[in-house]
C-alpha cells in the first residue's frame, strides 16, 4: 500500500508506518503470550488503537485476532451483536475452524441478514431477558475459548460500557 504521508495521524498500515513504542509491543506481547487481560488506558488520540493493531500484526496468522469497536454500542445487547459480528468476520466460513465457529454462533439462535451494500453477513440476536444476554455472551467466549488455536479480542472505546443502563458489566466480562 503506498502512502503519500508517513507521518500518519489514524489506522495502522504497517511496521513501516509505525513509529517508536517497542516497549509497549513487547509488553503486550508478553501479556497476551502469558494469557492475561490487558487495559490500555490514555488520553484520546495517542495511538493506543494502532498500538494495538501494531501488537495484533506481530502476531501473525498462529493466533486469531478480533477487534471489536464498542463506540456505536448503547447497551449490553448491542455489545453482544458487535462482539457476535466481529467474531464472524475475523474466521473464513469456507475454513475447518471458521466452519465450526459458524456452526457453534447458529446454536446460539441469532438472526442472520447481509449488509445491503457490501453483502458481508451480519449477525444479531433477539433476547428477552440481560441474563439471556450474558449466557449467550459467555456461550461465544466459550466456544472461541475451544479453539486449537489463540483468540485475542480487543474491545476498543472500552469506555462505553460505562454508558450502558446494565450495571456490572465490566464484572461480567
Amino acid at each position: 500500500m503506498k502512502v503519500n504521508n508517513p507521518f500518519l495521524t489514524k489506522g495502522y498500515v504497517s511496521p513501516e508506518y509505525f513509529c517508536d513504542r517497542e516497549e509497549e509491543t513487547e509488553k503486550l506481547l508478553q501479556a497476551i503470550k502469558n494469557g492475561r487481560d490487558l487495559v490500555l488506558y490514555g488520553k484520546r488520540k495517542m495511538g493506543k488503537s494502532a498500538l494495538i493493531k501494531h501488537v495484533f500484526h506481530h502476531l501473525g496468522p498462529k493466533v486469531i485476532t478480533v477487534w471489536i469497536d464498542l463506540l456505536p454500542s448503547q447497551n449490553f445487547d448491542e455489545m453482544l451483536t458487535l462482539t457476535a459480528n466481529a467474531v464472524l468476520h475475523a474466521y473464513q466460513e469456507s475454513e475447518p475452524l471458521g466452519k465450526k465457529i459458524w456452526a457453534g454462533i447458529k446454536k446460539l439462535r441469532p438472526t442472520f441478514n447481509y449488509d445491503e451494500y457490501s453483502g458481508v453477513p451480519n449477525v444479531s440476536f433477539d433476547l428477552a431477558s440481560h441474563q439471556a444476554s450474558i449466557d449467550t455472551f459467555s456461550e461465544l467466549i466459550s466456544l472461541l475459548a475451544q479453539n486449537t488455536k489463540k483468540v485475542v479480542l480487543a474491545f476498543d472505546e472500552f469506555q462505553q460500557i460505562s454508558t450502558y443502563s446494565e450495571k456490572n458489566i465490566e464484572g461480567y466480562l
